[in-house]
């Protein structure tokens, strides 16, 4: 049977009601476009650098054999026609990866296949019926497949730590010890660098003892190290 566009709408679990292993609630809706930004949320390829936190952009979709033009829905979203097919219907996600790792500059595209998810939802699903109050505070062990991506038009800082980025807009700051630092180091020229808010600089903290101690640590350890291999005395 041919599932319309709604139905698919409302077959989906709520955000606010699923929740995975680590309590991360899960984000069932996917809303993606050509060239959308994404960062990977699973470790698909480390070596290759198609690692969690990873940035990409959307390319297409990969549909199952047996699926053809016959089984596209046609609707109109801000004035134009969109083919739209159910996710079911989708074998992989089409993405080109920007970090610079896998096939360096060029543009490299991967497909990412849908990975499963179990979750405890609150609940029934799948929908049996009305939802009421009570059945709200059943709780379900589910599973589903989810792609791994989310949608990383903006991104916090600790996802940015140990990147390099040549445009950054940051939009609010945090004067939090060490975040000023990891956010401006980030982007790889000052040309890149757009500020929606001034940084204030009375209120931005120096780096913090526990970090200077570690780095100083570092360095002795670094020093030991070269005068054993140089067979120097201690």
């Amino acid at each position: 049977m041919k599932r319309k566009a709604q139905d698919i709408i409302y077959a989906a679990v709520g955000e606010a009601h699923v929740e995975d292993q680590c309590n991360k609630r899960r984000d069932p809706l996917l809303k993606l476009y050509y060239g959308r930004p994404l960062y990977i949320n699973h470790n698909e390829d480390v070596a290759g650098c198609v690692a969690n936190g990873a940035i990409c952009e959307f390319r297409g979709v990969k549909l199952k054999p047996a699926v053809s033009q016959k089984d596209f829905e046609t609707i109109i979203i801000d004035g134009y026609h969109v083919n739209c097919v159910s996710i079911t219907q989708v074998d992989s996600l089409l993405v080109n990866m920007l970090d610079g790792c896998k096939g360096g500059n060029k543009e490299t595209i991967i497909e990412l296949s849908p990975k499963v998810i179990y979750a405890s939802a609150k609940f029934p699903v799948p929908f049996t019926g009305p939802i009421t109050k009570n059945s709200l505070r059943t709780r379900r062990r589910i599973s589903f497949e989810q792609f791994p991506v989310n949608c990383a038009n903006a991104r916090t800082v600790h996802k940015l730590q140990g990147r390099s980025i040549h445009h950054l807009v940051v939009s609010a700051w945090d004067y939090t010890d060490n975040w000023v630092y990891v956010c401006l180091s980030r982007c790889t020229t000052m040309n890149g660098l757009f500020l929606r808010e001034p940084l204030n600089p009375s209120k931005t903290k120096g780096m913090a003892e526990e970090v200077r101690a570690f780095i100083k640590s570092l360095r002795k350890i670094k020093k030991r190290a070269h005068v054993f291999l140089h067979g120097e005395d201690l």
